[in-house]
C-alpha cells in the first residue's frame, strides 16, 4: 500500500490494521439492523488504519450520521450510484482512513465505476509547519 513499507506517520504496516468488509446493505432501512451492523463495524475498526467497505447502500450522509465514532476518527471517502428514476442507491463503497491528530492530509479520490470502484490517494505531511505534501 505504501511504497516504503511504513504508513506515512511512522507506524509499521501490520495486516491487522487493514480491513475489507462487505456491509451487505449496511445502511439498510431497518434502524435496528443498521445499528447492529454499525456496532459490529465500530468494534472491528478499533485497531484499523485503513478500511474498504463494500455494499454500503444509502448515501455518504446516511453513513456519516450512523456513526459518530467513524466520523470522529476517520477520513471518509465514498462512491454511491443513484438508481435511475428512484431515490435509492445501488452498491456503494466507502474508504476509511485513520489519520492521527497533527498530521495534515489531502485525500484525492477517483470514481472508476459509480458505487463499485473507488480509488483513494492520500497526500500527507507529518510536520504541521511543513506545507509540502507527499504521496
Amino acid at each position: 500500500m505504501f511504497s516504503d513499507g511504513l504508513v506515512p506517520w511512522g507506524s509499521s504496516v501490520d495486516a491487522r490494521k487493514f480491513l475489507s468488509w462487505n456491509g451487505r446493505a449496511l445502511c439498510c432501512r431497518s434502524p435496528t439492523l443498521r445499528r447492529q451492523k454499525f456496532r459490529f463495524l465500530e468494534a472491528a475498526l478499533q485497531d484499523v488504519q485503513v478500511a474498504a467497505i463494500q455494499e454500503v447502500h444509502g448515501s455518504e450522509a446516511m453513513f456519516r450520521m450512523a456513526s459518530p465514532f467513524i466520523r470522529k476518527n476517520f477520513v471518509i471517502e465514498s462512491s454511491f450510484k443513484q438508481v435511475e428514476g428512484n431515490s435509492r442507491t445501488a452498491g456503494g463503497v466507502v474508504t476509511l482512513l485513520r489519520v492521527p491528530r497533527g498530521v495534515k492530509v489531502f485525500v484525492v479520490s477517483s470514481i472508476f465505476a459509480a458505487g463499485r470502484i473507488l480509488r483513494t490517494c492520500l497526500l500527507y505531511t507529518s510536520d504541521a509547519a511543513d506545507d509540502s505534501l507527499r504521496v
